[in-house]
């Protein structure tokens, strides 16, 4: 749990609504240390026609690097995985008129082993197939 958000469904004037904010995460990592991040999501609120809901919507900007470091050749990422309301974790949740709601905000670190280079690859597959043309010359030959 990275911590809570306190979402207010206050009664609002005419044309006075509020449609999107931006949401920042800021981030340190001590052990190991690699520094800190901010990483920025856009927060929609939609009050579709007035109703007596808003729904709030997570999600990250454009073009947002969620890439945090490099250790003995693994990548590392962030990833932000929504709210938790109810056990559930969702990038959106519903709040009635108002009311208000603390929603508990979740991330984890991901990982990505590197992919083999094309090259590297091409090669793995003229060894083994050359193993398999051995293998089957031999058998030929007794």
């Amino acid at each position: 749990m990275l911590g809570v958000i306190t979402y207010n469904n206050t009664a609002i004037k005419t044309d006075s609504e509020i449609a999107s904010a931006q949401f920042k995460v800021g981030v340190e990592f001590s052990n190991p240390v690699i520094g800190a991040f901010d990483f920025l999501y856009d927060l929609a609120i939609d009050n579709a026609n007035g109703n007596a809901f808003d729904t709030v919507v997570l999600s990250p900007v454009t073009g947002l690097n969620l890439f945090l470091t490099e250790l003995d050749g693994v990548n590392y990422y962030f990833e932000l995985l929504g709210f938790m309301l109810d056990g559930v974790i969702s990038e959106r949740f519903t709040q009635a008129e108002g009311s208000n709601t603390e929603a508990a905000l979740y991330a984890r670190i991901t990982t990505v082993n590197p992919v083999p280079e094309p090259v590297t690859l091409w090669l793995m597959l003229s060894a083994f197939g050359s193993l398999m043309w051995l293998n089957h010359s031999k058998k030929a030959v007794i």
